[in-house]
């Protein structure tokens, strides 16, 4: 079922539907499948103490939210994106553990995660970095972030 519903999301990315279009299919496409996998979640019992039982009721705990990408077609359907985001942190894990306290090890993650945001937005890491420390004390913070729209076009990768 899970299988269905990530089909029917790489059809919408190949015929490279608009927001508004994915929303639409989903809506229609999606509620039976749905409908489908919470008959199998609720009205099944599984081993106590399996691993099985274990993931069941963690789906059924968060259901609700499971069908948040229902509500916008810009939602993806899973969380992939942020785990490839997070994936560097893991690896980098030993670094934080050397960053000499807490507090450094606060300040590498937020800088990891200042870096990550610039490359979402599609900005030279190196230069951005220059232009924050060269207009923090001048410009109003929300001109500084990375999804700025008043950000100098310079910093865009090209």
């Amino acid at each position: 079922m899970i299988g269905k519903l990530f089909y029917l999301e790489s059809i919408y990315k190949k015929e490279k539907l608009t927001a508004k279009d994915i929303l639409i299919r989903r809506n229609k496409e999606h509620p039976p499948i749905l409908k489908e996998l919470e008959e199998l979640l609720f009205n099944h019992d599984y081993k106590p103490g399996s691993a099985l039982e274990g993931a069941v009721n963690y789906a059924k705990n968060i259901w609700h939210d499971l069908s948040t990408y229902l509500t916008s077609g810009y939602i993806e359907i899973s969380n992939n994106i942020c785990e490839r985001a997070v994936k560097p942190f893991v690896i980098n894990r030993k670094i934080f553990m050397t960053s000499g306290s807490y507090d450094g090890a606060r300040y590498t993650t937020l800088l990891f995660s200042i870096i990550r945001t610039a490359r979402m937005n599609d900005l030279n890491v190196s230069k951005y970095i220059e232009y924050v420390l060269d207009h923090i004390q001048t410009k109003d913070i929300k001109d500084l972030l990375p999804y700025a729209s008043s950000l100098d076009q310079s910093l865009r990768n090209t």
